[in-house]
């Protein structure tokens, strides 16, 4: 699968990016089947596991992988939830590199695309993992004196 390998190093994942996968899978993410999403959602994940900072550029400006992960916000699902959080905490980590003592882009972004307050709101998810993560995320990255 795709996603294994995008789970891998740089190498792999820019190997990845040269097969122009990404333009399909961007224009699968239209498609309302379950189960293309999951796996697209699972395959942006583990992309940014291990992309190098251009990488990672790459996917959140060509690919639009930040919205594609706050598009996605609203479901119900927590195996879907689950690696859109961990995408978003792996790119906000990554952010903070090139933030150096400025606002994180990503985050900048998120906040742009009203990802913070769908985030608020999956605070009532009845998941307690979900739950969770969504609440290191927001103390972390979008309380008023780390979003300054």
């Amino acid at each position: 699968m795709i996603s294994n390998l995008l789970a891998g190093n740089f190498n792999l994942i820019q190997a990845v990016l040269n097969t122009q996968i990404f333009t399909k899978m961007k224009m699968l993410l239209t498609i309302d089947d379950y189960e293309i999403q999951r796996e697209i959602i699972f395959c942006y994940s583990n992309a940014t596991k291990n992309a190098t900072l251009d990488q990672l550029e790459l996917l959140v400006e060509k690919y639009r992988l930040i919205d594609a992960f706050l598009e996605r916000l609203e479901y119900e699902d927590k195996n879907i939830l689950l690696p859109i959080l961990s995408g978003l905490s792996n790119l906000f980590e990554r952010g903070e590199a090139i933030a150096e003592n400025q606002v994180n882009p990503y985050v900048r972004l998120v906040e742009r695309l009203d990802g913070a307050r769908k985030l608020e709101k999956l605070q009532l998810h009845p998941c307690e993992e979900v739950y969770n993560r969504v609440y290191e995320l927001i103390e972390r990255y979008f309380t008023a004196e780390t979003s300054n």
